[in-house]
């Protein structure tokens, strides 16, 4: 797992940049390069999988936390700790391309 780098001058992107674009911007926003400046936008597989980890992970959970029967900040625990993972791993799972 690597943070993508640019596919026109091979200059790696930062780690803060794929974070803004992923979260602030959406995903319908492109990243730039710093160095060339070229547009690359986020690749499809790279967003079905974002929503499965996002959405379908922790609903196959529920049921397990719901039979461990402890109070609800431990459970609030374990989401704010789900959230954070996901954001920090955001740009090692994001890939992307340049639309021709």
């Amino acid at each position: 797992m690597f943070i993508q780098k640019c596919k026109n001058c091979s200059k790696e992107f930062t780690w803060k940049c794929v974070i803004k674009s992923v979260w602030t911007e959406g995903y319908s926003k492109s990243i730039k390069c710093a160095h060339c400046k070229t547009k690359h936008y986020i690749n499809m597989t790279s967003r079905i999988f974002f929503a499965i980890l996002i959405g379908a992970l922790p609903m196959l959970q529920l049921p397990i936390i719901k039979h461990i029967q402890t109070n609800i900040l431990y459970y609030l625990l374990i989401i704010i700790t789900y959230i954070l993972v996901l954001i920090l791993i955001t740009p090692f799972i994001f890939r992307y391309h340049i639309k021709k």
